[in-house]
């Protein structure tokens, strides 16, 4: 995931500062109270997903600091167009996370009188549509390892010199991103530990050998299990 460049701290004023800890919801699509109401996200990172008819949850996208997010359900075109869905959009924290809640009534006073944000809103309605794009291509052409890798090497943070992953990707976390079982991704990363490519260090994963990570993603390799 990249994250568009473009500061959007000037744009917090507009809106409510509000703190949601790691977990808790910032979005749900069922609420009605939600749906009045775009955010700016200052620091931490949260998920885009939704829940299946069988309960179980589907992650389509991350955001990380300086986003907005949350917006779309704003836009009075989109909505009329669009039924909604039978299942409820959610946006989780991830991390702890800080906000400005700005109001549907506000939003639109800036996508229409203010250049700057029209601009900055036109590259984040780029950057989702081509994120999720890309992930689509992603699910349908490659198998669950190299999904799981790309994802590796996308999100680990350097820390001290190593390669680490955000505490919150857990196997579960994995498995609602990918759309692939819990036991799916245990068994790849039994394997990818067991050829040195990663390693645990407490709740962290460690990626050791970045390079053959890479190479697995660019051969499409799959593990036989």
């Amino acid at each position: 995931m990249s994250s568009v460049q473009e500061p959007i701290e000037a744009f917090f004023p507009y809106g409510k500062r509000m703190v949601v800890k790691k977990g808790g919801s910032i979005y749900n699509s069922n609420r009605a109270d939600d749906n009045r109401y775009a955010f700016f996200l200052d620091s931490g990172c949260c998920a885009l997903s939704s829940l299946t008819k069988e309960g179980d949850e589907r992650t389509y996208l991350y955001f990380r600091e300086k986003r907005t997010i949350g917006f779309v359900q704003l836009m009075p075109v989109l909505h009329e167009r669009h039924s909604e869905p039978s299942s409820p959009f959610l946006i989780t924290a991830k991390t702890d996370c800080v906000l400005y809640r700005v109001s549907q009534e506000m939003f639109m006073y800036l996508l229409q009188n203010n250049a700057e944000f029209g601009n900055y809103m036109l590259r984040v309605l780029s950057e989702n549509y081509l994120d999720l794009l890309h992930r689509y291509h992603e699910a349908q052409d490659e198998c669950a390892t190299v999904r799981l890798c790309r994802l590796l090497l996308e999100y680990a943070e350097e820390i001290n010199g190593q390669l680490v992953m955000p505490s919150y990707f857990t196997h579960v976390e994995f498995s609602h991103y990918l759309g692939t079982h819990v036991v799916t991704v245990s068994r790849i990363m039994a394997q990818l530990k067991q050829r040195g490519y990663i390693e645990k260090m407490g709740h962290k994963i460690i990626l050791c050998a970045p390079k053959e990570l890479r190479q697995l993603v660019e051969t499409g390799m799959n593990f036989d299990f």
